[in-house]
């Protein structure tokens, strides 16, 4: 049952990759603004920013059709999601955030454990 929520939250999770890199790489469009991203970025910043969060969304999409999960793949991808909610958080405590961000990141939060769960479950 794990592996399957595993594979769903791989499928939901490229796709909001794939909608935030479009995010990322436009911060002045409506997606950016509505994750609240500043519009000034340096477009060289952006795109390459926003490349990387692509990639691992079609990693997701790659990783959630194998007939087997690569378990190396799926931990750096457990540990990048984990890892947007780390940043996130204390940036909101210091107020150098709203919290907007951090609530969008917590989806992160959710699927990176769901991932780490199953990892966990494998090791035994």
């Amino acid at each position: 049952m794990l592996e399957t929520i595993t594979r769903k939250t791989l499928w939901i999770s490229s796709g909001f990759n794939l909608i935030a890199a479009y995010a990322l790489a436009f911060p002045q469009h409506r997606l950016g603004v509505l994750f609240e991203l500043p519009s000034d970025t340096p477009r060289l910043y952006a795109y390459l920013f926003s490349y990387v969060v692509g990639v691992f969304g079609v990693s997701y999409a790659w990783l959630a059709r194998q007939p087997t999960i690569s378990k190396p793949l799926l931990s750096v991808a457990a540990a990048g999601k984990i890892g947007i909610f780390m940043i996130t958080a204390p940036l909101t405590m210091t107020g150098d955030i709203s919290i907007r961000p951090t609530l969008l990141a917590s989806g992160d939060l959710l699927f990176g454990s769901i991932w780490l769960s199953w990892l966990l479950q494998r090791q035994h």
